[in-house]
């Protein structure tokens, strides 16, 4: 079923490749994102998506973008490809306190076949765009094109890692409360 509110997709891989294109428009308050490299050139990546939110603005909205969720959620296999060349290993919906938090933990046979990541300059790089914040990362930042940001990391580096927060991490309606009451349980 097509919503009438606009469709989205999400960015930054896992969670965009778990649910695809949602009607309405799921919000992510907080990403987190490790990525342990492998000896065999391989990558093991988590992904947490905290405080998902809704910009549904009736109950019945609400409702519908959590079903939607919960049902993208639960086809997504483990084992599953979810972008060239990424496997999903484990999969995790539940709450944190008063939080949504979903996370997924993926496979990538190299690192630039890890959503998001790309090598510039010999270096493991991560462009994050206009419009999100980096509130911490272990690599180097930098200004980059058109308002984004640039992270680099050593290309020895085993262990990358950011955390970002979009601009509109307070916007929406929050499904903790709605997922709570349903006794959802863990993914």
């Amino acid at each position: 079923m097509i919503s009438d509110r606009s469709t989205r997709v999400l960015q930054w891989g896992a969670l965009a490749g778990l649910l695809l294109v949602l009607p309405g428009c799921l919000l992510v308050g907080h990403m987190e994102h490790r990525v342990e490299r492998q000896a065999d050139g391989s990558a093991l990546v988590s992904v947490r998506y905290i405080d998902l939110r809704s910009d549904g603005e009736t109950d019945s909205a609400l409702v519908y973008d959590l079903e939607v969720l919960l049902d993208s959620f639960a086809s997504a296999g483990e084992g599953e490809r979810l972008s060239p060349g990424e496997r999903m290993l484990e999969k995790h919906i539940g709450l944190q306190g008063d939080t949504l938090v979903v996370e997924v933990l993926l496979h990538a046979p190299d690192l630039p076949a890890v959503e998001g990541f790309l090598i510039q300059e010999g270096l493991p790089t991560v462009i994050v765009p206009q419009g999100q914040w980096i509130t911490w990362t272990n690599g180097a930042v930098s200004r980059w094109l058109e308002g984004s940001l640039r992270i680099q990391w050593s290309d020895t580096s085993s262990h990358l890692a950011f955390d970002i927060e979009p601009t509109y991490s307070t916007n929406g309606r929050s499904l903790a409360p709605l997922f709570r009451e349903r006794g959802t349980p863990e993914g």
